[in-house]
């Protein structure tokens, strides 16, 4: 009788113990482990690499278990039939079945996938003893495994997954919805390019680099702008930038006469189909908070603007006092639409009549 409780409790104990050492293992997320590594937890950093190679803590853990319930089923069988006879074989066997079903694999399985912080370091120093005992098994695993494996790297999240966990976290109560945004709109920033988000060259505002600096104060538009891009010949040829607080300067020392040019600054220019985030990063290098958009050709294609890459991370619209458009982007479609409307099909345009425009 007692090789018989013996074996039972051998099997079942580590056969519960695999168990929760594999869901464990599954359940921990590489995030986390990360994180704990930082903090200097060397078996954090040893997990890890289980992780990357899932493989091979999974064979030590699966062969340890099989071998347990392999021969723990024997012992029991052997010893059951040595005590009660052939006639308890069945029932002995159905007790054992249930016993590995409930208390080996539920129980344990659903231990370590709800508490799996709580027992992952200690669960990755016995499992690095178990791919140490049975190594010689694990190396063999490694070489019949290799085929069904994938060519490509595996990625351990993609853009898609770190978006959709954004959505979750405020379901979940962790993150609220103007956080979530904000991380859904950086995840996807990198594929997005600047001619997405630039003002467009017909609703961009530029002033002669000729004109002074008493009438560039007459012109209204010159007030919602602290950096006015200024021309020369005409206005698709940027020369560079004014800054309204230098125009301001000469004003108040008197030099309302100056000319633009004389407080020019070069102007930063980028390629309309140049990347969001490269744009950002060259103008946060600079030190620069504007910069005109070229197209292939080098043509005059717009403006953008710090702010314009901000409002695109944060997905919200930054207004101030004096903006009388929220997206200047939506104002060019309008007024491209207004446009294309006093177009006929042959290409005239049509005379307005006092009706069609009251002013």
């Amino acid at each position: 009788m007692g090789l018989l409780i013996l074996f039972f409790l051998i099997t079942i104990v580590i056969s519960f113990l695999c168990s929760m050492l594999e869901s464990t293992l599954l359940s921990s997320t590489v995030p986390y482990l990360m994180k704990e590594s930082e903090k200097g937890r060397k078996t954090a950093t040893l997990l890890i690499g289980y992780k990357d190679n899932i493989n091979k803590p999974l064979t030590a853990i699966l062969t340890l278990n099989t071998v347990a319930n392999t021969f723990g089923a024997a012992g029991v069988g052997a010893q059951a039939v040595a005590i009660f006879g052939d006639i308890y074989f069945g029932l002995i066997s159905a007790i054992l079945t249930l016993s590995v079903l409930f208390i080996s694999e539920i129980i344990p399985k659903t231990i370590g996938a709800n508490y799996w912080k709580e027992v992952i370091m200690p669960a990755g120093r016995i499992i690095q003893v178990i791919i140490i005992l049975s190594y010689p098994l694990v190396v063999a695993a490694k070489y019949i495994t290799r085929v069904f494996e994938k060519g490509d790297e595996h990625k351990t999240v993609s853009r898609d997954e770190l978006s959709a966990m954004a959505r979750l976290g405020v379901v979940e109560g962790v993150l609220d919805e103007q956080e979530s945004r904000t991380i859904h709109n950086l995840v996807y920033l990198a594929g997005k390019k600047i001619g997405e988000l630039m003002t467009p060259r017909t609703v961009a505002f530029r002033i002669s680099e000729t004109t002074t600096v008493a009438n560039l104060f007459k012109n209204p538009e010159c007030s919602r702008f602290s950096r006015i891009p200024v021309y020369s010949d005409s206005p698709d040829f940027i020369t560079g930038y004014v800054l309204r607080f230098d125009v301001l300067e000469k004003m108040a020392a008197g030099k309302s006469a100056s000319l633009l040019t004389e407080m020019k600054r070069e102007v930063l220019v980028v390629f309309e189909n140049f990347g969001v985030q490269d744009v950002f990063h060259t103008l946060v290098k600079k030190k620069e908070h504007l910069a005109v958009v070229v197209d292939e050709y080098g043509a005059f294609a717009g403006v953008v603007t710090l702010e314009d890459i901000m409002e695109a991370l944060l997905g919200l619209e930054i207004v101030d006092e004096k903006d009388s458009f929220t997206d200047l982007q939506i104002e060019a479609r309008d007024k491209w639409e207004k446009k294309s409307s006093t177009i006929d099909y042959s290409g005239n345009v049509q005379e307005k009549t006092d009706e069609e425009d009251p002013e």
